[in-house]
Parts: structure tokens; sequence; C-alpha cells
């Protein structure tokens, strides 16, 4: 099994020439998060830990690495939507053991540390 940090964080990116001009031609990119008004375009988990199985190639679970943030569970656009745990848009940092994978919600995240079931990835 291998378990994995990832998120979804829909970009529109735009190359630029630098400015000031430079000697050296290259271009640099630029990058926007797609949202409405704040809230991802994609559904929800927006951070997630996956369970890989290396010997089937399936995924053996998958759980969102952390809660519903207070900004979309008040957020007047999704008033009366039954959320899901959203999790939020960053890589958990992993750490397995012999029965136990600990998580902690990365960049942004709250400091919290979780630990996971490894075959179900219950907390």
């Amino acid at each position: 099994m291998i378990y994995v940090g990832s998120m979804t964080t829909p970009t529109v990116m735009a190359l630029e020439a630098p400015d000031p001009p430079r000697d050296i031609a290259y271009i640099t990119a630029r990058g926007q998060d797609v949202t409405i008004d704040g809230i991802p375009i994609v559904n929800p988990p927006w951070g997630r830990i996956t369970a890989l199985d290396l010997k089937t190639g399936t995924i053996a679970w998958q759980i969102a690495n952390a809660d519903t943030p207070e900004k979309y569970r008040n957020h007047p656009l999704l008033q009366g939507v039954d959320l899901p745990r959203t999790g939020i848009q960053t890589r958990a940092g992993l750490l397995v053991t012999k029965s136990l994978l600990f998580a902690g919600e990365g960049w942004g995240g709250s400091p919290v540390l979780r630990a996971h079931d490894k075959l179900s990835g219950e907390i």
C-alpha cells in the first residue's frame, strides 16, 4: 500500500514576457485559482488522502484530508447545502507506522494531527 496526499486546485495559467525585459529570453507563468465567490469550481474533496494498493493498482480508500473549513460551512452561497467533509487545498503530511497512518493537514491547515487506520482510512 502507498499513501498519497493530493489536492485539486483548478488554476488558469498565462505566459507573460518578463518586465522589465532581460537579456535571457524566457517567459514567466502566472496563475490564478478558479473560484466562484471564493468557492472552488470543482466538487470536494479539495484535499484528500488516498491509499493505493500496489498489488492490484486500485484505490483501497480515499478520504478528505481535513474537516470542512468554516469559510465554506458558513458561506452564503452554500446555505442549505449538505456539504460532505471537504478537506482543504493542501497536501497532507503523512507518516506510516506498522498499524497507523498519521496525517497532518499541511500548509495552511489547522494544527491537527490525526491517526488513521491504515486498512480503512477511518480516523
